[in-house]
């Protein structure tokens, strides 16, 4: 019996981890996230934490803040075009210092 409740707990954190943000779609085990063109005017909440390919394209985002990408431990790509951008707080260059490719680069 026990090591049933162990096995659900166990399937239960691992499904918690998979999160996708609403209005957009996750492929490969939510490691690739598309939110293109979906409107949003902020960084979407719930991108988990393993995503390392982040397509925001096409939305109205005006700020990236530094706080934008909390937890997103994996980001390597970050897509950006057609999204309106006009301001970048100093911080987020530190915080996508891992982040291999950005398009636009970040001014």
């Amino acid at each position: 019996m026990l090591c049933i409740i162990l096995l659900a707990f166990t399937f239960l954190m691992v499904g918690s981890s998979k999160l996708c943000p609403h209005q957009c779609s996750c492929y490969d085990a939510s490691e690739l996230v598309d939110c293109r063109s979906r409107g949003f005017t902020h960084i979407p909440h719930s991108i988990p934490h393993g995503t390392w390919l982040l397509d925001l394209s096409g939305n109205k985002l005006s700020e990236l803040r530094s706080t934008s990408f909390t937890g997103i431990w994996a980001l390597r790509v970050l897509l950006l075009s057609q999204s309106n951008m006009q301001v970048v707080h100093s911080k987020v260059r530190s915080v996508l210092l891992v982040c291999e490719f950005i398009f636009p680069p970040l001014k």
